[in-house]
């Protein structure tokens, strides 16, 4: 069986539209490491692993609407039980009453998290590693705060 993460990360998912993204104030959302989301300091209870996959697969794509059936795939791979679609459902469902009903929008064709890709960690980390790689040519000791700054980013095992 393949694993499911594996195809995530893999396989892009078909682009449906844009969305108009959300600036949450104390919301930060981590996926360097184990999927997290905090509220200021609080770090909020995301559910079982699937739960927490679906999350973390949203977050690749923010403000891009993912198909149901993009989804289904990513998480269930390429054997979905039949109650994948539903459980699916119940996974948003529960996301939303823990994020907010504006977090995780749900269209004709599937989903998408509605948030600024400043509130992810993975997207802050890549601007930082941008800004360290420019300053090297310049500023080798500003280029090392930077970086230390990214790599801070990361909780857990790489």
């Amino acid at each position: 069986m393949k694993n499911p993460l594996a195809t995530a990360v893999v396989r892009s998912p078909p682009i449906h539209g844009g969305l108009a993204s959300v600036r949450w104030v104390n919301m930060e959302f981590r996926v360097l490491g184990p999927i997290e989301v905090c509220d200021g300091e609080r770090s909020l209870p995301l559910g079982g692993f699937r739960q927490r996959l679906v999350l973390g697969v949203l977050l690749l794509y923010p403000n891009r609407v993912l198909t149901t059936d993009w989804l289904v795939d990513a998480v269930w791979g390429e054997d979905p039980p039949r109650t994948a679609r539903k459980t699916l459902q119940v996974y948003m469902s529960r996301l939303r009453a823990l994020l907010g009903p504006t977090a995780i929008e749900a269209t004709a064709t599937g989903y998408a998290a509605r948030l600024s890709p400043a509130d992810i960690d993975s997207f802050r980390f890549e601007q930082l590693a941008e800004q360290g790689g420019r300053l090297l040519a310049t500023d080798a000791s500003a280029a090392a705060r930077v970086l230390r700054q990214a790599l801070a980013l990361w909780r857990g095992m790489p």
